[in-house]
């Protein structure tokens, strides 16, 4: 996390790899769903940790810049296609 501390997240749910396909469908020429799409599903991500911490969406948009966001997004959509492909 930005102050040093480290964030366990856990493996996806079924409920949050649903939630994340539906927020990725968002047309890509508006950018402003797109961004608050890009918000929503940092959130979810972010709270599914094993530290019991809540993020809202408020905190991500004042906190984070959009790069990190993005970051965040693909590295845990990665981390769940991998864990889809190799289930074991």
């Amino acid at each position: 996390m930005l102050d040093g501390s480290v964030l366990h997240i856990k493996k996806p749910s079924q409920a949050i790899v649903i939630e994340m396909m539906r927020l990725s469908n968002v047309a890509t020429d508006n950018q402003i769903a797109l961004l608050e799409g890009m918000t929503e599903i940092c959130a979810i991500i972010l709270n599914n940790n094993q530290e019991g911490k809540t993020f809202t969406e408020e905190w991500i948009i004042e906190n984070l810049d959009i790069t990190l966001i993005t970051a965040i997004v693909k590295g845990y959509t990665d981390y769940t296609k991998e864990l889809q492909s190799n289930p074991i």
